[in-house]
């Protein structure tokens, strides 16, 4: 009985090395795929066209509203935003939530409905 669990073990372990070795393969393959631009929308398939959105950033209690390109799904109206775009995005909201927002232009309040 002893040397079939360890024979199970064995057996498992090596499946386990297996399934996690496939597992990093494809992880590598889908950030590959996140880099490359995208031909259709990968939600529905449907047709993009880049244009000018806008787009609402949160960071802690603040808000900013900001212009950016975006590749936009004509069916869907998916956006889908550059690398650039994105790390811009992320360094808007830490500004944000820390509150550095001299460099910001006020628009006007915000409000919460309760």
């Amino acid at each position: 009985m002893a040397e079939y669990r360890i024979e199970f073990l064995k057996t498992a372990e090596k499946e386990l090395a297996k399934l996690l070795e496939k597992g990093f393969k494809l992880l590598i393959k889908y950030k590959l795929l996140l880099m490359m631009p995208f031909e259709k929308c990968p939600v529905c398939i449907g047709e993009l066209i880049e244009k000018k959105v806008a787009k609402l950033l949160r960071g802690g209690v603040n808000i900013a509203s900001i212009s950016v390109p975006a590749e936009v799904c004509l069916s869907c109206g998916e956006r889908l935003y550059s690398q650039e775009t994105v790390r811009h995005f992320a360094a808007l909201r830490a500004k944000l939530k820390r509150g550095e927002t001299q460099e910001f232009h006020l628009l006007g309040q915000s409000f919460e409905i309760v």
